[in-house]
């Protein structure tokens, strides 16, 4: 199946090849001259070839250029130049040339069809291609920002640290606080006992008066 794929795409890319050129050449005067090369090469191929695909489309080649010949042939016996004439030559071709020649016609028709048969190929293909193809996403990465939900060891001493430390100043903290309330607890009795001997004093020296005596 692959080679003679492979011999089908030569064939047609000759074809194609032999189709350009001689129509290129198809308004010379000379072209009988010229393609006569060719048809003998073509020939030669069609003598060897079994393939009749391939036979078919050969043989079409030479009846395209017998049939230009014998346009070309017509239109040069009503020549009334010499042939070293070139400038009258120039005109004489560009004139067959709008005239249009039978390969010229036959390529235009055979690349029109051609043209509508890749577009459809392609247009096949495109189609095949997008169905029911898998999409491939990006996965966003996520930003070095965000903590990740695992947190290494590292992280988790360090965390673990911070809570143990906040405990411990929290702990501190309540114990000053103790000690603030303990400490003026403590001043408010000694003061209390000061103010208490205060008055004890003063009753006694009240008792002891000399003007009551």
């Amino acid at each position: 199946m692959t080679e003679n794929g492979f011999k089908d795409a030569v064939i047609d890319q000759v074809y194609a090849s032999l189709l350009e050129y001689l129509e290129s050449q198809s308004h010379l005067i000379a072209f009988p001259d010229l393609s006569l090369f060719s048809v003998l090469q073509i020939k030669q191929f069609v003598d060897k070839c079994t393939v009749s695909g391939y036979l078919k489309k050969m043989k079409q080649i030479i009846e395209k250029i017998q049939q230009n010949n014998a346009f070309i042939e017509k239109e040069r016996k009503n020549i009334t130049f010499e042939l070293t004439d070139f400038d009258r030559i120039t005109a004489w071709e560009t004139n067959i040339r709008n005239k249009n020649t039978p390969l010229s016609i036959y390529y235009e028709s055979w690349n029109k069809i051609r043209m509508i048969k890749k577009n459809k190929e392609m247009t096949n293909t495109s189609a095949i291609s997008d169905y029911q193809l898998p999409t491939v996403r990006k996965i966003k990465k996520e930003s070095t920002e965000h903590c990740e939900p695992f947190p290494s060891d590292s992280e988790s001493d360090e965390i673990k640290f911070d809570s143990e430390s906040n405990e411990q100043e929290q702990v501190i903290q309540k114990t000053k606080n103790r000690k603030k309330r303990k400490s003026k607890s403590i001043g408010n009795e000694v003061a209390n006992v000061f103010e208490d001997d205060n008055l004890m004093q003063k009753d006694t020296v009240e008792d002891f008066n000399m003007d009551n005596w």
